[in-house]
C-alpha cells in the first residue's frame, strides 16, 4: 500500500501530502523551537526565593506578566460593555438555572455579553468585571447588606474567572488573566485567605 509517512511506502521524490515536486530539505525540518545563530545562550538567573517544599507560592504578577499592572476605570468597563451587547445573543431558557447566580450579581446583560458566542462580548464582559471589583465590594460592605454577600460575589466572580480561564479564545483567555489580577486582590483583607489560594 501507499502512505505519506516517509518509509511507509512508495518513494515517489514527491513532499507527503503537498504533491509538490521538490523533495524536502534538511534546513526545513522544524523542532519547534527557536534557533538563533548570532546571539550566544544567556543562563536565566533564579532570584526567587529558595523552596522550602511548603505552602503556595506568590509571584508578582507586575514584573512576571508585564501588562496586568494596568487600571481599568469603571468608565471603560461600562462603554466595553455596552458597545459589545448588541452583538449578545439572549439567555438560552434551558441555561437559566446554570446562569442565574450571575445574573443575579452582575445583571443580564453581563451574563448575555460573558455567555455570548461572539468573543468580542466575552472579552467585554471580563473588562467590565475587572474594572467594576471595587466599586461591587464596596457597594455589599454596609451593614443593610446580607452577612452572605461577600461570600457570594466571591463565588460569582470566581467562576467568571475560573470559566474565562477555560475559554478556548486567546484573547478571551487573556482577559481573563487581566481579571485574576483584579478580581483576587479585590477580596484579599476581606474574605479568609485559605479562599484565595
Amino acid at each position: 500500500g501507499t502512505g505519506f509517512r516517509p518509509g511507509t511506502g512508495l518513494n515517489t521524490g514527491l513532499r507527503p501530502g503537498t504533491g509538490l515536486s521538490k523533495a524536502r530539505d534538511v534546513d526545513e525540518e522544524s523542532d519547534n523551537s527557536v534557533h538563533s545563530d548570532t546571539e550566544p545562550a544567556v543562563e536565566a538567573v533564579d532570584e526567587s526565593p529558595p523552596d522550602d517544599g511548603e505552602g503556595v507560592k506568590f509571584f508578582d504578577v507586575k514584573t512576571s506578566c508585564p501588562g496586568t499592572d494596568e487600571v481599568i476605570t469603571l468608565e471603560e468597563g461600562e462603554t466595553a460593555l455596552r458597545e459589545a451587547l448588541p452583538l449578545a445573543e439572549p439567555l438560552d431558557e434551558v441555561a437559566w438555572d446554570f446562569v442565574a447566580p450571575l445574573v443575579a450579581f452582575f445583571g443580564d446583560g453581563w451574563t448575555r455579553c460573558f455567555y455570548s458566542r461572539q468573543w468580542q462580548c466575552r472579552v467585554a464582559a471580563l473588562t467590565h468585571l475587572s474594572a467594576s471589583m471595587p466599586h461591587r465590594l464596596e457597594a455589599i460592605s454596609g451593614p443593610e447588606v446580607s452577612p452572605n454577600a461577600l461570600g457570594e460575589l466571591l463565588d460569582a466572580s470566581m467562576r467568571a474567572v475560573h470559566e474565562g480561564l477555560g475559554d478556548q479564545n486567546v484573547r478571551v483567555y487573556a482577559e481573563a488573566c487581566v481579571a485574576v489580577n483584579h478580581v483576587v486582590p479585590a477580596f484579599c483583607g476581606s474574605v479568609d485567605g485559605r479562599l484565595l489560594a
